[in-house]
């Protein structure tokens, strides 16, 4: 009945059955919880509390009824369950001991309570000799210094107790798992040992086997990176760089310590040639730059959007140190130049536009460059999408000219020439963006159905401009149903669901606005359910990295302005 929502009829169900005194007084005690949780559920909270009580002022260690229990005051009362496994404790014996100890740890870790989370493992720990237990205090230790307000106490005492049972374990028999080995770091960094950490990640250290970090280069370039060893930093981005020469986040690394270099005007104590050298000037940069453009044998331009996006960010740098100045520009051909060619090489990626925004801010003339950019998407005087659904011309490929086409209409969107636009032709670009994704969905009738269609992009940016031109008319309606078209799911609750709240009950659409708080409402709470019970997940599998960011969701979650709203 609990499970169909039907609580009435549970509710009825458990009365009938405490009515019975013949019944096994550990019956009774489950017909009082499952009462407990059908009053809960229907919105009766103290009558749910009253009932349940009944059975949680006793002690009891009978699994059935502690479960129960659990089930129901993890959502009405997460303080509570503590308490109800503490006792639970203090009463048993043997194996059975143990079992509540690990349910009271996850209680605490559940109610963020961490210094008794650490009492707790270790007490486990003595009891079970596991070595995942002995983990789970060191992590609490941690997890008390990390989010401890006195960042003092978490130096001079958390920390170092962290580390010397990390030591403890290493003296033992070493680490040899990718978790503790990441635990151990995590460690040393928080207490600024960044040397230490290094030595680990390079495999200097016998007893930890440092070649099971499956990313180690990523790791030793975010500790030279808080070391502030630049040096190293860039020899060791060039070497990572010429093998993943797209991650864009490292290569603007690479840009902040070769610049550092240049401010403090570093030069190698050793003239002779080095190929572990650094690059400490522009010149240098650019034909590191460069290098990786070509393949190995010389022959070709390889293409990876990485160096193209290094050439212009480092001339935006470059252009913005000078402040004004009359500089000598690293890179002759200007932005507008430099962006053409960028979308004539990767237009028909779909990241092209996200990344193409990184340097669109520096073009010398935006309206002639995305005049230039249209003008690459005309054949023979018509659009090559409209060729395109015509079937026209068979040898052009669908997705890659349905992409180039919506990077440049979401780049006018950004550029804003749509703002400026009055209502009817805002209404009539809209029209024809809908237009071109309703004709396109021929083009992707042998894609599957979990796969974006090649005009979905169109339909995106048209729902966009559809809620500004509603937003601007106060005509909410036609906002609602578009919003409620879009499916929101999951964080997009939070990051774009002020769309509709903020206007809802503004515009005196009350229905509509109770429907979409309580679909919010609805989100915040499951979502706060769901954080928890993934970390107490990766408790048990000691995935400790993913953790924190449970941790920091969860918090995220109860602080949003959104929720409140």
């Amino acid at each position: 009945a609990i499970d169909n929502s039907n609580y009435k009829k549970a509710v009825q169900m458990a009365d009938r059955l405490m009515s019975n005194k013949q019944k096994q007084p550990q019956l009774i005690q489950m017909a009082h919880i499952a009462k407990g949780v059908a009053l809960f559920r229907s919105g009766k909270l103290s009558d749910a509390l009253e009932e349940v009580n009944q059975v949680s002022k006793e002690v009891s260690i009978d699994e059935f009824i502690i479960q129960g229990l659990i089930v129901f005051y993890k959502d009405a009362k997460p303080d509570e369950i503590p308490k109800i496994l503490e006792k639970a404790v203090a009463a048993s014996k043997g194996p059975e001991r143990a079992d509540f100890f690990y349910k009271l740890f996850l209680a605490y870790a559940r109610t963020e309570d961490y210094k008794k989370q650490q009492q707790t493992a270790m007490n486990l720990y003595k009891l079970d000799g596991k070595r995942s237990t002995y983990w789970w205090a060191v992590f609490s230790s941690v997890l008390q210094a990390y989010y401890s307000v006195d960042k003092n106490l978490s130096k001079k005492m958390l920390l170092p107790l962290a580390e010397r049972m990390v030591l403890k374990m290493i003296n033992d028999g070493g680490l040899h798992t990718e978790a503790e080995i990441l635990l151990y770091l995590m460690i040393l960094r928080m207490n600024d040992k960044i040397s230490e950490a290094l030595k680990v990640v390079r495999c200097e250290v016998p007893e930890i086997e440092g070649n099971l970090l499956t990313h180690r280069d990523i790791l030793e370039i975010e500790l030279l990176r808080e070391a502030n060893l630049h040096a190293e930093l860039n020899v060791s981005l060039k070497i990572y760089l010429r093998k993943r020469c797209d991650d864009w986040h490292n290569f603007t690394l690479y840009l902040d310590s070769l610049f550092h270099l240049i401010d403090v005007k570093w030069k190698p104590e050793d003239d002779g040639k080095d190929s572990n050298v650094p690059d400490y000037t522009i010149d240098m940069a650019m034909e590191f730059i460069c290098s990786l453009l070509i393949d190995e044998d010389g022959a070709k331009a390889k293409f990876n959007r990485g160096p193209h996006l290094a050439q212009m960010e480092i001339k935006k740098r470059h252009k913005m140190r000078a402040q004004g100045e009359e500089i000598q520009s690293c890179v002759p051909e200007t932005f507008n130049t430099l962006l053409e060619g960028y979308f004539e090489k990767f237009g028909h990626k779909g990241c092209c536009f996200q990344e193409m925004t990184l340097h669109f801010d520096q073009a010398e003339d935006p309206k002639q460059l995305i005049s230039n950019l249209e003008a690459t998407l005309r054949v023979d005087g018509s659009t090559s999408i409209d060729l395109l659904i015509e079937g026209n011309t068979p040898d052009l490929k669908p997705g890659d000219v349905c992409t180039r086409h919506i990077c440049v209409a979401t780049l006018k969107n950004y550029a804003g020439l749509y703002h400026d636009l009055s209502f009817d032709k805002k209404l009539k670009v809209a029209q024809q963006l809908i237009g071109y994704h309703g004709k396109g969905l021929s083009l992707g009738k042998d894609l599957k159905s979990s796969e974006l269609q090649y005009t979905d992009g169109f339909c995106l940016l048209a729902c966009h401009m559809l809620i500004d031109i509603s937003n601007d008319t106060r005509a909410f309606d036609p906002a609602y149903k578009i919003f409620n078209s879009l499916a929101i799911k999951y964080i997009q609750h939070d990051t774009i669901g002020y769309l509709m709240t903020n206007n809802a009950h503004r515009l005196g659409h009350f229905k509509s606005a109770r429907t979409i708080y309580e679909a919010e409402e609805k989100f915040f709470l499951i979502g706060r359910r769901e954080c928890v019970d993934q970390k107490l997940q990766a408790y048990k599998y000691g995935n400790f990295s993913k953790i924190t960011e449970f941790i920091d969701l969860e918090k995220r979650l109860q602080q949003s302005l959104q929720q409140w709203t």
